[in-house]
């Protein structure tokens, strides 16, 4: 009896099996960026009962800009998960699915083996696996992938579901989704009643969730860092092409003339794909997408570019599987594209990247454990990195760039001394922060360094105690 073999159920598998091992491999023992301990706490409030709060006892705040991720946590930490191992679990698996359905994207639009290169890049890539560890990234990248792929097989419904899904995990998938039903209607002549009525449906739920929750629906935390950016417009590290080079083709000098010949490819791919326009609302989107956080002057974060890179990484293998029919050449042009994509991420600085991640969590967790043993339980903390220190300490946390804390937020303002106003508002117990900050400079004459360290990057990261009467 011979055994079978379905090659498109091998070209999804294969991809999505190779990301599990290699993110084990690459991601062992690394619980999360701070960022990612941010939606843990809220999580960990709502499965306890305390409700969309930061702090327990206090008013819900709306200090994350990923509803979904929060739901599914806040449901398995009362189904008596633990929180973090619960995220982690959950982006590897996005990450994993994220991958199967990039090939069958590719798959759907005519190029399977384009897809298929898309894909493996993307699962077997470090750089890319070490991005926004523990955060909603991979969830929102596998959501932006199933709608496109829906709406290339011409599934209103699914398509418009997983599209208003996506955009409930991060707020720039409505605009993909209106991408997609733009290519839906022009592509059929009539508004698409069906993915408009799927789509409206999650969508709806979460406006009116989030205003007789909070009162708003534009999360808080959104609205703090760009405050934060008015205020302080000479910031370094901002969002920009640095940032997209890094990810794509890490620590190379000829970067830039690398993406623009992705780009090119890209633009070839998406002319020669058998569905082009669900492809060119693929790479508008990619362009929008970029130049929001640019004109927004967002910090210069990973995680933010990670949706982008899938979207050059599909549409430059598609446009080398379209670049000849004949399969011995097709194949060798696949193979070298990924080879070289490839090659340039594992041999960039990854580990370096590894082990900072893992020092800083290694640091982080035991200085938030430092404080739930040496202070009081109602004491209260402020911090401008707050996901670690708000988790482990559990302890009242100020954040001190309001990303969590309105009263804050709104005192930031070009020219305010908003950091002396925190103090001085608040009066916070300890403060958290390194040592050359200016929070710390501020309360030299009022509070006390009663634990230091210097972690994995040289920073010397000090606790300080306000002094007693």
């Amino acid at each position: 009896m011979r055994l079978k073999v379905n090659r498109g159920s091998v070209l999804v598998l294969l991809p999505a099996i190779i990301s599990v091992v290699v993110t084990c491999i690459v991601r062992h023992g690394n619980p999360g960026i701070d960022d990612a301990f941010i939606s843990y706490r809220f999580a960990s409030n709502v499965a306890h009962g305390f409700g969309f709060v930061w702090n327990p006892g206090e008013a819900p705040v709306y200090g994350f800009s990923t509803a979904l991720w929060v739901w599914i946590l806040s449901l398995l930490g009362a189904l008596g998960m633990d929180i973090p191992t619960a995220g982690r679990l959950l982006d590897d698996l996005s990450r994993a699915a994220a991958a199967g359905l990039l090939s069958s994207v590719g798959a759907s639009w005519g190029r399977p083996w384009g897809g298929f290169a898309a894909a493996l890049a993307y699962g077997a890539s470090p750089t890319l696996i070490l991005t926004g560890v523990g955060m909603e990234t991979n969830l929102f990248v596998a959501l932006m992938l199933a709608a496109v792929y829906l709406s290339a097989k011409d599934r209103p419904v699914g398509y418009g579901f997983a599209g208003s899904l996506c955009g409930i995990v991060r707020p720039e998938g409505f605009v993909l989704l209106l991408g997609l039903l733009a290519a839906d209607a022009v592509r059929h002549r009539r508004i698409p009643l069906r993915a408009l009525a799927a789509a409206l449906l999650p969508a709806l739920a979460w406006l009116i969730w989030a205003y007789a929750t909070f009162g708003y629906v534009v999360p808080l935390s959104g609205r703090a860092k760009m405050a934060y950016v008015k205020a302080k417009p000479t910031i370094s590290g901002k969002f920009g092409l640095q940032g997209l080079l890094s990810g794509i083709l890490p620590m190379r000098a000829w970067a830039g003339q690398a993406l623009l010949a992705l780009v090119a490819l890209g633009v070839w791919g998406a002319v020669k794909s058998r569905r082009r326009d669900i492809a060119a609302v693929v790479g508008v989107w990619a362009l929008v997408d970029y130049a929001f956080y640019l004109c927004l002057g967002f910090p210069n974060f990973s995680h933010y570019y990670l949706a982008m890179i899938v979207a050059v990484l599909l549409l430059s293998a598609v446009g080398v599987a379209s670049l000849t029919r004949r399969s011995a050449l097709l194949a060798g042009l696949v193979i070298c594209w990924l080879a070289g994509i490839l090659y340039v991420h594992w041999t960039g600085n990854w580990q370096a990247r590894r082990d900072v991640g893992l020092g800083v969590a290694r640091d982080y967790r035991s200085t938030g454990e430092w404080i739930a043993l040496h202070s009081q339980q109602d004491a209260s903390v402020a911090a401008m990195e707050v996901g670690y220190i708000g988790y482990y300490s559990q302890r009242r946390v100020i954040d001190c760039l309001g990303l969590v804390s309105p009263e804050i937020e709104k005192a930031i303002r070009p020219g305010s001394n908003w950091i002396q106003w925190v103090l001085e508002a608040y009066q916070p117990d300890y403060i958290f922060a390194p040592e050359q900050s200016t929070i710390v400079r501020l309360a030299a004459d009022r509070w006390k360094r009663v634990h230091v360290f210097v972690d994995v990057r040289g920073f010397r990261q000090g606790v300080y105690e306000r002094k007693r009467p």
